[in-house]
C-alpha cells in the first residue's frame, strides 16, 4: 500500500473508533503531520487528503465499507470491529489490519510487511 494511502486508512480508523472531529495525523514513522478534511461516520466517508490531492469516499454496506481512492481510480476495502480494523487495497493487491488505542493508530501491511504508527490529532 502507497505511505500516503495508508495514512489515510489510518485517520480513518482513528476517526471511526475515537468518534472525535481531527483534521490531521502524525505519521510516526517518517515524522510528517499530514491534513484531511471531511466526513468520517459510521454510514458514510468523504475525506479529502491534503498530501495526495486526492479524495476518498464511499459508504458502508453488509458489513464493510467499500472506499473509492480517486487518485488510483481503485477501491479499499475497510471493516472495522471495535478499535480493530482490516481491509484490502486494490491497488497494491495487499491487505492490511490494524488497532487504535485512545488516539494511537497501529497499522499491519501485508504487502510490506511491516507495521506503522500514527497520531490522530
Amino acid at each position: 500500500m502507497e505511505p500516503s494511502l495508508r495514512s489515510a486508512v489510518a485517520y480513518i480508523a482513528g476517526r471511526l473508533v475515537c468518534e472525535i472531529e481531527s483534521d490531521s495525523i502524525f505519521d510516526t514513522n517518517s515524522g510528517k503531520y499530514l491534513q484531511y478534511s471531511g466526513t468520517v461516520s459510521k454510514q458514510n466517508i468523504n475525506i479529502f487528503d491534503y498530501e495526495r490531492g486526492n479524495y476518498i469516499s464511499g459508504s458502508f454496506s453488509v458489513d464493510k465499507f467499500s472506499l473509492f481512492d480517486y487518485k488510483n481510480g481503485s477501491f479499499i476495502d475497510f471493516q472495522i470491529a471495535g478499535n480493530k480494523f482490516n481491509g484490502y487495497d486494490y491497488k497494491s493487491g495487499s491487505f492490511y489490519e490494524g488497532e487504535v488505542k485512545e488516539k494511537s493508530i497501529t497499522l499491519y501491511d501485508y504487502g510490506t510487511g511491516q507495521y506503522y504508527d500514527y497520531d490522530l490529532l
